[in-house]
């Protein structure tokens, strides 16, 4: 759920930028942030020229889970049950990418 979110709302900012030039501004960025989601819930902070999406874990098997998302497309798991550290991928299973 998170990944696939953060992937497609990546792809709408980055839809925002070529019509706008920017990113949006704070907290919110240029579009909406996706709701609704059953396990993650999804923030966006913008520079204006980057941003960085975050995906934080609620619910269930999600919780403790922090995925992010960057303007480069930088993947990373910044929490993840059972995984010490940043991981400069999205962890999915255990200790692998």
């Amino acid at each position: 759920e998170a990944l696939a979110e953060l992937s497609a709302y990546r792809v709408r900012l980055e839809q925002f930028y070529q019509d706008n030039r920017n990113y949006g501004v704070s907290p919110n960025c240029g579009v909406a942030v996706p709701a609704g989601l059953r396990w993650f819930a999804v923030t966006c902070t913008t520079t204006g020229q980057a941003f960085t999406l975050t995906a934080t874990g609620g619910a269930g098997g999600a919780l403790g889970s922090t995925y992010t998302l960057n303007q480069a497309n930088e993947q990373r798991t910044t929490s993840f049950k059972g995984t010490a550290g940043v991981r400069n991928c999205w962890v999915v299973s255990g200790n692998e990418c």
